[in-house]
C-alpha cells in the first residue's frame, strides 16, 4: 500500500514523492523523499511491510493520542529550549498566546484549517476583551511567523499529516532612522554625563542595548579594544571593536564593577526619553545603532564591511537601511574600467 514516483517539481533533486495509506485514520498520505532511487524504494517497500503487518494484526495498532493546541504548545516550548535562547522561548510564547487565545487552548490541534489562520489574524487585529490594544501588522506578522514554526515541528513529529501555508501580511515598512550630528549634539546637551557616555559608546561601537548595558569587565578587552559578546544571535563568538575614543570612555568607570554602567533597561529608557523629550527629539535607543551605520556608509566604508562590523544577518539587511546613504557616482564608476 505504498507507491513511489519521481517529483520534479522540487528545487531539490532527485525527488520522489512517497504515497502511502495511513496506519491509524487509513487515509493516504505523501511525503517528499530527497534520496536516490534505490533509496526511496526501500522507504517504500519499509512502509508496505508495516502496513502490511499491522493490517494483519489490528490490535496491535497502539490508539492515537489526539493532542490538543496547549499540549502542542507546551510540547514544542519544552523542546525548543535545548535548542534556542531563552529570549527566543519568550517571543515563541508571546506569539503562541494570541494563537491560543483566538482558537481555544483545548481545540484539536490536528484538525487546524486554513480557515483558523484567518481567525487569528482577526483576532489579533480587534481590540481585546480586556482592553488590551490590537497588534500592530509587524507584531501580527511576528504572531503567524512563530504559528508557522510550531505548525512545521509538529509536522517533522507526525501531530499533524500537513503543514497549513501561512503567509506574512503586507505592510508598509516605516523609514529607518538615524541621528544627524546636530540631534546627537543636542540629545548630548540635554542629558547626565553618565548618560552621553553611554550614547556615544552606542554610536561608536553599533552595538544593541542589553549587548553595551550588560557587559562585564571579564568581557571588555581594552589592550585589543573589543568586548566580547557571550550572547548572540548566532550563538558564535562575537565582538564590539573599540576605538581609542571608546576606550578612554570605558577607562572612566574602571572602578565600577562587576559593570561599566550598573542600570536597569528600564532605566536607561527612562533617562534616554527625558534626554530625548528636553532636546526635542524622537527617538529609541536602537537608533544610535543606527546612526553608526549612517555614519559608517557616509564615511565610504563600503556596505559589506558596515555589514560585517554591525553583524546582521546578511548584507541585504545592511543595503534596506541605508541605500538611500548609498553612493550613485555610476558615471564615474563605469571610468574605472578599461578592456
Amino acid at each position: 500500500m505504498a507507491t513511489i514516483k519521481i517529483y520534479k517539481k522540487s528545487k531539490r533533486q532527485p525527488c520522489y514523492r512517497l504515497s502511502y495509506k495511513d496506519l491509524h485514520t487509513a487515509k493516504w498520505k505523501q511525503k517528499l523523499l530527497h534520496c536516490t532511487r534505490d533509496e526511496a524504494e526501500q522507504i517504500r517497500k519499509r512502509v508496505e511491510a508495516e502496513f502490511t503487518w499491522y493490517d494483519a494484526n489490528p490490535h496491535l495498532i497502539k490508539e492515537v493520542h489526539i493532542i490538543s493546541l496547549r499540549e502542542a504548545r507546551e510540547k514544542f516550548v519544552e523542546a525548543k529550549k535545548h535548542e534556542v535562547s531563552p529570549a527566543t522561548i519568550e517571543r515563541y510564547r508571546f506569539g503562541l498566546k494570541y494563537v491560543e487565545a483566538a482558537l481555544g487552548s483545548e481545540s484539536s490541534f490536528a484538525e487546524i484549517k486554513k480557515a483558523d489562520v484567518d481567525k487569528v489574524v482577526s483576532f489579533c487585529s480587534e481590540t481585546l476583551s480586556d482592553s488590551t490594544k490590537s497588534l500592530t501588522v509587524s507584531s501580527i506578522n511576528t504572531v503567524l511567523r512563530h504559528f508557522k514554526v510550531l505548525l512545521n515541528w509538529a509536522y517533522e513529529r507526525e501531530f499533524i499529516d500537513h503543514v497549513i501555508p501561512i503567509k506574512q501580511l503586507k505592510f508598509q515598512k516605516k523609514p529607518i532612522k538615524w541621528l544627524s550630528q546636530d540631534d546627537v549634539s543636542d540629545l548630548l546637551k540635554n542629558c547626565s554625563n553618565s548618560l552621553g557616555d553611554i550614547i556615544r559608546l552606542y554610536i561608536l561601537t553599533g552595538g544593541r542595548r542589553n549587548e553595551l548595558l550588560f557587559c562585564t569587565w571579564n568581557d571588555i578587552d581594552l589592550k585589543n579594544g573589543r568586548i566580547l559578546l557571550p550572547n548572540v544571535k548566532s550563538r558564535q563568538q562575537e565582538y564590539l571593536y573599540l576605538n581609542e575614543q571608546a576606550k578612554s570612555i570605558l577607562k572612566k568607570y574602571k572602578g565600577v564593577e562587576p559593570r561599566p554602567f550598573p542600570m536597569t533597561i528600564s532605566q536607561l529608557r527612562n533617562e534616554y526619553a527625558k534626554a530625548c523629550e528636553k532636546a526635542k527629539l524622537t527617538s529609541t535607543i536602537h537608533d544610535l545603532r543606527r546612526t553608526c551605520g549612517a555614519r559608517l556608509v557616509e564615511k565610504g566604508v563600503d556596505i559589506f564591511r558596515v555589514s560585517k562590523f554591525l553583524r546582521h544577518s546578511s548584507v541585504k539587511v545592511t543595503q534596506d537601511h541605508y541605500v538611500e546613504l548609498l553612493p550613485s557616482d555610476y558615471p564615474e564608476v563605469a571610468e574605472n574600467i578599461e578592456i
